[in-house]
């Protein structure tokens, strides 16, 4: 019996040994559960954070297309009237300067009537 106690009592060991490493990785698989849930509520919360900021700029897309094609109309207009203001001093520069008064006088005599 004794070699019979010896064998129980060492299998009895290896039971206990085998319980309680069991029950150590359910704890350690229960905090890792726990984290994982954590972080999978934190990402839902930055996802519907991030919707939400989304759904607020998404108006202001459109209107930041239309600004943007509106600024590249106005660079369009300014390169054709900075062309015309060079072409126009170059003309009144190849003239005389006494001309270039008359030019002027005569141009803004035409001009101020339909501005009025």
């Amino acid at each position: 019996m004794g070699v019979h106690a010896n064998t129980l009592a060492a299998r009895k060991r290896e039971l206990r040994e085998l319980v309680e490493t069991s029950q150590s990785q359910l704890e350690e698989l229960r905090k890792q559960t726990q984290e994982a849930e954590r972080k999978a509520t934190e990402a839902q919360s930055s996802l519907e954070a991030t919707q939400k900021d989304l759904e607020r700029a998404l108006p202001f897309e459109k209107e930041v297309k239309e600004k943007n094609l509106l600024i590249g109309k106005l660079r369009h207009e300014a390169v054709i009237l900075n062309d015309h203001l060079t072409k126009a001093l170059r003309f009144l520069k190849k003239g005389k300067p006494e001309d270039n008064v008359d030019r002027y006088e005569s141009k803004e005599q035409c001009i101020l009537p339909i501005h009025s």
